[in-house]
């Protein structure tokens, strides 16, 4: 493959936004992409900052700071409702079926958060 204006030279690469081959001479280095002419490296340009907005928008490709969302929630639910068990044995001792319900709750919301734990490890996500 030649380069498209230098037809005699060989291709080095391909303009990111335009799909050219460009020869040595005529490639403009951008910060990710080769290039043909400066419209296409100022528009290559835009591609890059619109991919980086994405990128930081959605999270992708840094390490979260914390536990995800469809774990922390559950797990904050999982401690309200051993409060609330809590606080239901101490005000009725005598009625041990509503705290018990609470804590079967807490159990059970506190096991999905674990599982949402786990699926997130296992789809190699950094959590």
């Amino acid at each position: 493959m030649n380069c498209f204006i230098h037809r005699e030279l060989p291709a080095i690469g391909v303009c990111k936004i335009c799909s050219k081959a460009v020869c040595a001479e005529c490639a403009l280095e951008g910060e990710r992409a080769i290039t043909c002419s400066p419209i296409c490296s100022e528009e290559s340009q835009r591609f890059q900052q619109m991919n980086k907005r994405a990128f930081k928008i959605y999270g992708i490709g840094e390490k979260p700071r914390g536990l995800p969302l469809t774990v922390t929630a559950p797990l904050l639910m999982s401690g309200i409702l051993t409060c609330a068990a809590g606080v239901g044995y101490w005000l009725e001792p005598h009625m041990l079926f509503v705290p018990a319900i609470f804590m079967l709750m807490a159990c059970g919301v506190g096991l999905g958060a674990y599982l949402a734990w786990r699926k997130y490890k296992e789809n190699g996500l950094n959590v």
